[in-house]
């Protein structure tokens, strides 16, 4: 599953809900934030597995997972 939160959004109910609902193994965020971290942290009881990397601009990124990640890293572009 992939979801942008739009950072400035806070309806974090809304998101723990659609996972909720749809369960996936694996779970991306984009535009993350240190609030948002804040907000979802329940996931990481869910998903073991994570690669966080938030980001006050647009491009905070998580992920999460039932599974493990072999080697998470971002490659910069540009």
């Amino acid at each position: 599953m992939l979801a942008n939160v739009q950072r400035e959004n806070r309806d974090y109910a809304a998101l723990q809900h659609a996972v909720q609902g749809a369960s996936p193994d694996v779970l991306v965020l984009e535009e993350v934030t240190d609030a948002w971290l804040q907000g979802v942290a329940s996931f990481e009881q869910q998903y073991p597995h994570t690669f966080l990397l938030p980001r006050e601009g647009y491009h905070g990124i998580a992920i999460y997972s039932r599974y493990p990640l072999r080697n998470p890293h971002v490659l910069e572009l540009g």
